[in-house]
């Protein structure tokens, strides 16, 4: 929570780099985490001998990382020239616009959970051999190609839609409504340029590309993870409107 609310506050002032590379040092700190763990105890196929030291390095390291990616944000506001004062009551606020948007908001936040669930649900009760004795892609191979499927997206669009969000919020601000309806059009257009490119790739690749990125996996769980990240590469654009409009 502090790291959005830090975050959108250096969007605002137009301080990118930061918010954006936070998450790689939280990445760091988790690597290490677990590095440390495999280190000290190796590796577990049960959960039924894990001991209170090794629980907490693996979830001590992982909020740490969480942590650390909230506060190393507090520099660049400071250096930027912030300053934070309270404030009493609640009135001027914009509570009253804001619970209003919250409705949709949890609407499709729920309509979301909803989906999940019955993905996840659909996708476990796949665990097994199919037909012929093959084994069939399950709820495993749905993450593993979902992992690699957000790649584009952050990279991509979520960097030009953070760009575009400060700019769109002043003209809004001006209820300047040609303006913003340019910077919608430009959202909805410009990572395109990267997206349809990275979806061919993605389709024409995905076998090697998972093959590298999962070196541990047998040949038909690399074929499982393909085939379900070529079918969601083609919701890449989809996607990133969603986004956009959310």
């Amino acid at each position: 929570g502090v790291y959005a609310v830090l975050g959108n506050v250096l969007n605002a002032r137009d301080q990118f780099a930061a918010f954006m590379w936070a998450p790689a040092l939280a990445n760091v700190v988790q690597i290490t985490g677990l590095a440390a763990f495999l280190v000290q105890w190796g590796k577990h196929d049960s959960a039924l001998g894990w001991t209170m030291p090794m629980i907490w390095t693996l979830a001590g390291t992982a909020t740490l990382g969480i942590i650390a990616q909230a506060f190393v944000l507090i520099p660049p506001l400071v250096k930027g020239g912030f300053r934070w004062r309270p404030r009493r009551g609640l009135r001027g606020q914009g509570m009253g616009a804001a619970s209003r948007m919250l409705g949709w908001t949890l609407t499709a936040l729920v309509i979301a959970q909803v989906g999940g669930i019955v993905v996840s649900n659909a996708l476990t009760s796949l665990n097994g051999p199919g037909r012929g004795g093959v084994e069939r892609p399950g709820y495993a191979a749905y993450n593993n190609a979902l992992m690699i499927f957000f790649l584009p997206h952050g990279l991509l669009t979520v960097s030009i839609l953070t760009a575009l969000f400060p700019r769109m919020t002043r003209v809004w601000n001006e209820r300047d409504v040609r303006g913003l309806r340019a910077l919608v059009v430009q959202g909805l257009t410009v990572p395109a340029v990267g997206i349809f490119p990275a979806t061919a790739l993605i389709v024409a690749l995905a076998h090697p590309i998972v093959q590298a990125i999962f070196p541990g996996l047998r040949a038909s769980e690399v074929d499982g993870v393909a085939r379900s990240l070529q079918l969601m590469s083609l919701g890449l654009l989809a996607f990133g409107i969603s986004t956009l409009q959310q």
